[in-house]
């Protein structure tokens, strides 16, 4: 979930100008969020987190909140990260009878989140949508 104070403070750090940080910072208040399913539509709700989806901007902000992401696993680890929209895979090419560092790098990200965003309750349910697939391939 995009803590958006982080964010903000991220795009401030590369020097972007204070009237773009500020645009964005409008852009990602005071929103809210309504969900339809058939005929009912649900009451609207705030949304104080995240980027809003299928926007130009939102995989760009993603990005730019995660850009430190990789910085964080060690590359003795041989594990490569790959960035792309709102997605984060962890790669790492194992011989046989070698063993495999992604769990070590996945603890680290998970340390990482917890320690970029405040875990609140409605923190923690949202990043029960995180996943792992492992896919492996034998000779």
């Amino acid at each position: 979930m995009v803590d958006h104070r982080i964010l903000l403070s991220k795009l401030a750090y590369m020097n972007l100008t204070k009237s773009f940080c500020l645009w964005i910072r409008d852009f990602l208040s005071m929103r809210s969020q309504q969900v339809k399913l058939f005929q009912m539509l649900s009451l609207s709700a705030p949304c104080p987190t995240g980027v809003p989806q299928g926007s130009v901007s939102s995989s760009m902000l993603f990005n730019v909140y995660i850009d430190d992401l990789e910085d964080q696993i060690p590359a003795n680890l041989t594990v490569v990260t790959s960035k792309y929209a709102d997605n984060c895979t962890l790669d790492q090419a194992v011989g046989a009878g070698e063993i495999s560092h992604v769990q070590q790098a996945l603890d680290i990200i998970q340390n990482w989140s917890v320690s970029t965003v405040e875990q609140n309750d409605y923190q923690r349910q949202k990043n029960k949508r995180t996943n792992v697939m492992w896919i492996c391939f034998t000779k």
